[in-house]
């Protein structure tokens, strides 16, 4: 069976159907499937694994090539390719993919990117063909907001409250699998793992996932902030080495005995490292932080109380529909 594979270099975080290279993957997994191909793939980058997605779903065969570091992705994906080598780095993934295969076809390609180099030396003999190439297709998708004109409701919002914020999700939420991620993106005309996206999810399965990023020995906990929404400028700022904003204008509002009494404490700044304290000279004091270790769950009485904002009034219809208490748009109209 002769083998094939779908190139792409790696993809900006919030795609979507609507993006030329997306709805190409599908158009070239049909092609190669119809041919009678069997298809040389990776996993555990965004890229491949849409790739990977559309073959599973064609059934058409795969011949894995995995970093060694992302063995535990592929695992989580509980298939059996038909054949599968493990390689150190990226770079040895792209290349052994390119030497395996009998025919290439070139997607999305970034003209200075490792993938362009590598296939401009690949050999001669290879068939290279780009009927699905549409590397000139610029993503529009802008991660950053314009200057915040905050409404009336936003700087009338209770003092007392604790706020969560949250933002789109680079890749799949932590509770479900690849697969659910990759189908959305692939059908999806927006990111579906948008702020606002992430902000319903929370209400509906009734749970805030607790997280160990930059926690002492990574234990997961729920943050929250003191600040005012209205006063609250260190949240919702553009981080440049991250490529996405720090928090973005979607978030939960509790009031603080409420949270204190489900086992919420003030961050302590000094003192012994822990999973509720941080250094005197961190950067990030300013953010008067709450948190709870573990997980948070939204139970009736959370609900009750709870404020949600969402970033603009015409979102608050599709708000309403997950969620009956009160909300409050973040901007001005």
């Amino acid at each position: 069976m002769p083998l094939a594979a779908i190139l792409l270099s790696h993809l900006p975080t919030q795609c979507c159907a609507k993006d030329l290279p997306i709805s190409a993957i599908g158009n070239a997994v049909d092609f190669i499937a119809g041919r009678g191909f069997s298809l040389a793939v990776s996993v555990g980058a965004s890229h491949w694994d849409y790739v990977l997605f559309a073959a599973i779903e064609r059934r058409v065969p795969v011949h894995l090539v995995v970093v060694r570091k992302e063995i535990p992705v592929w695992k989580e994906w509980q298939i059996t390719p038909v054949s599968c080598e493990i390689v150190e780095t990226a770079e040895q993934r792209d290349k052994r993919i390119l030497e395996k295969a009998d025919a290439i076809f070139p997607i999305w390609i970034r003209p200075k990117g490792r993938l362009a180099a590598i296939l401009a030396a690949t050999s001669s003999e290879k068939t290279i063909d780009k009927r699905f190439d549409c590397s000139a297709y610029r993503f529009s998708v802008s991660l950053k907001y314009p200057p915040f004109v905050y409404s009336s409701q936003l700087t009338s919002a209770p003092d007392s409250y604790l706020w969560h914020w949250t933002r789109s999700s680079v890749g799949k939420w932590n509770d479900e699998t690849p697969q659910e991620f990759c189908r959305d993106v692939l059908t999806s005309p927006i990111y579906p793992r948008n702020a606002f996206a992430t902000l319903k999810r929370i209400v509906q399965t009734r749970i805030l996932r607790g997280c160990g990023e930059r926690i002492v020995n990574r234990v997961p906990v729920v943050s929250w902030t003191q600040n005012h929404p209205a006063k609250n400028e260190t949240m919702l700022q553009w981080r440049t080495g991250k490529h996405r904003m720090n928090f973005e204008p979607y978030a939960i509002g509790l009031p603080r005995e409420s949270f204190a009494a489900r086992g919420g404490t003030p961050v302590v700044y000094g003192g012994k490292p822990d999973w509720n304290t941080m250094r005197k000279d961190a950067v990030w004091t300013q953010e008067n932080e709450w948190r709870k270790r573990g997980d948070f769950t939204l139970d009736d009485d959370v609900l009750n109380e709870m404020i949600t904002i969402v970033y603009q009034n015409e979102e608050i219809e599709s708000m309403r529909k997950v969620f009956a208490g009160k909300i409050i748009p973040f901007c001005a109209e």
